[in-house]
């Protein structure tokens, strides 16, 4: 008995607090900061390891661009292009995320 009454109260003050955060007047200020915070996360971490990944295999594919086949390049290039463009996605979908937060 006491250990549902304890369960009880333990939901209600767990939905006055979720009710409470909803009601928060801060909230959307908070959202908006976190979305800008994953941006800019998104941003350095596309610059330091995406970016300079693709650079690295860049300058290595064109060290061996005279030895490799013709489906090896189209490869190659394929490859770096699909990893770029999915790297650069990603940051383009949190800055749409932050700007519609935001607005």
């Amino acid at each position: 008995e006491k250990d549902r009454q304890a369960e009880k109260e333990r939901q209600e003050d767990e939905e006055r607090e979720a009710q409470a955060r909803a009601n928060d007047p801060w909230n959307p200020l908070r959202k908006w900061k976190t979305a800008m915070l994953q941006t800019m996360a998104a941003c350095i971490k596309f610059v330091l390891e995406d970016l300079m990944n693709t650079i690295v295999q860049v300058i290595y594919a064109l060290k061996f661009w005279g030895s490799m086949e013709r489906s090896m390049k189209v490869f190659t290039v394929a490859s770096l292009a699909a990893s770029f463009a999915s790297s650069a996605f990603g940051v383009f979908l949190d800055v749409a995320e932050s700007r519609r937060l935001h607005t």
